[in-house]
């Protein structure tokens, strides 16, 4: 039996920006929701008995055990494909034999579902693809670690309705995805130095007698237990957090390298959404609540300072210059200034922002000769937002989520949030770093792209 829709087939878009937006902004897809509804279990019932049983019996006999896994598989599957849709975005999953290794009914199940929804032209796939230079060029290179996205066709919406269930009304027919105990990938990772050309990070293990390693694993495992808990954080699927510590199998190497924070995998990774805050605050929800972003303007510039000992205005914009573009030219100069944390002369267009910005931030001139890196400061920055966030946590009860040098908060915490921010800088350059200089940050609310 084959379906058809007046609707008819949607392409998955051919564009290649347009396909990294997909990928940009697809939800993850853990696939550990279930049917909790009589009109769930009738829509299940009817895909697999019209699309996904009838394209396996002709290769093969599809006995009740293998259709009990393909209830199972496609029931986990809808459940975070419609959840994806009913925040206008597609779902994201790894699809390779590794990925599939635990995934409910098992790898065969899920492969016979996908392949029978794609063969009635039920869903829309398009592919996992790795970034390289290339893409400039609109060109896109396969790689084996990308995941796969898929969106439900007008034909799959067409028979979501007819089964009296609306995207709007979700969670009464599907229970979407929640973290499990053993569900998490670890929340704290010691990656090695990235060697030029590797595909996947290489993870070294956290010996149990690491000290300092296993206090930044209780740290993250209290908050994640904090964020992870039902209706804490909606919008996003959300699986909790990683810190990630880098260049540890470099000699000298004792967790004062990196420790930015993301998401788990396979869960959405709200911090690189595409649209940035304006994305994020249109999504995001913490405990029932719109959100928004504030952050520490400059952060690095200002951590340089309080690590050198050096004076930092907070009420002076420090991208502002008088006939430089803030943005595109003082802003960009100083990323790459202080991402590079080296002799740094910047492209030629921006060689007279360099020499403006050295003539108010002298400090600038000693990149590559001070001992501080990029990483350094990296560390430093995550150790003042972790702060911030645990104050939040246990002084106010408010949740939010970290991005880099700033945090999401719910509105109505926002002057909490700056508080905290402000506060956990000072402690800890004063009882911490012991500076002798303690810095102000400026601390100012993400302004949302019109």
């Amino acid at each position: 039996m084959h379906l058809s829709t007046p609707l008819g087939h949607l392409m998955a878009p051919e564009d290649p920006a347009d396909r990294r937006a997909v990928r940009d902004t697809a939800h993850a897809m853990p696939l550990k929701g279930v049917v909790v509804s009589a009109q769930a279990e009738a829509l299940v019932s009817f895909l697999i008995n019209s699309a996904v049983a009838p394209l396996q019996a002709a290769k093969k006999r599809v006995g009740p055990a293998m259709l009990a896994k393909y209830r199972t598989a496609l029931s986990a599957f809808l459940a975070d494909l419609l959840a994806a849709a009913a925040n206008g975005c597609w779902g994201q999953r790894k699809t390779n034999n590794a990925a599939l290794s635990d995934c409910p009914g098992g790898r065969r199940a899920f492969s016979d579902m996908r392949a029978g929804l794609k063969a009635e032209r039920l869903v829309d796939e398009l592919p996992g693809y790795i970034r390289l230079e290339e893409l400039s060029r609109g060109q896109e290179v396969d790689n084996p670690y990308g995941a796969t996205c898929f969106r439900p066709t007008p034909a799959l919406l067409s028979l979501v309705k007819s089964h009296d269930i609306s995207l709007e009304g979700l969670m009464d027919h599907f229970a979407t995805s929640h973290p499990t105990a053993g569900d998490k990938s670890p929340c704290v990772e010691a990656r090695a130095a990235k060697p030029k050309k590797a595909a996947k990070p290489v993870l070294l293990p956290i010996r149990p007698d690491d000290a300092a390693g296993q206090a930044n694993i209780r740290r993250m495992e209290a908050l994640n237990a904090y964020l992870t808990q039902p209706g804490r954080v909606e919008g996003i699927l959300f699986g909790g957090l990683r810190r990630v510590f880098n260049d540890a199998d470099r000699k000298g190497f004792a967790w004062q390298w990196g420790g930015r924070f993301y998401s788990m995998p396979n869960w959405t990774a709200y911090e690189s959404l595409k649209g940035k805050s304006a994305a994020r605050c249109k999504r995001i929800r913490l405990d029932g609540q719109a959100v928004a972003e504030v952050d520490i303007s400059a952060a690095h510039l200002a951590i340089l300072h309080g690590l050198l000992g050096a004076p930092f205005d907070p009420d002076q914009d420090p991208y502002g210059l008088p006939g430089f573009d803030r943005d595109k030219e003082v802003k960009l100069w100083t990323k790459k200034a202080l991402g590079a944390c080296g002799p740094f002369r910047g492209e030629k267009q921006l060689w007279a922002v360099r020499q403006a910005m050295l003539g108010r931030y002298p400090i600038l001139e000693g990149l590559g000769s001070n001992g501080v890196t990029a990483l350094d400061l990296q560390y430093h920055e995550s150790e003042i937002i972790l702060a911030a966030l645990e104050e939040l946590r246990d002084r106010h009860g408010v949740a939010a989520l970290p991005i880099h040098d700033g945090l999401i908060v719910p509105v109505r915490s926002v002057g909490l949030a700056h508080g905290a921010i402000v506060a956990a800088f000072q402690r800890y350059f004063r009882h911490t770093i012991g500076a002798a200089v303690v810095p102000t940050p400026r601390v100012h609310n993400v302004p949302l792209a019109s």
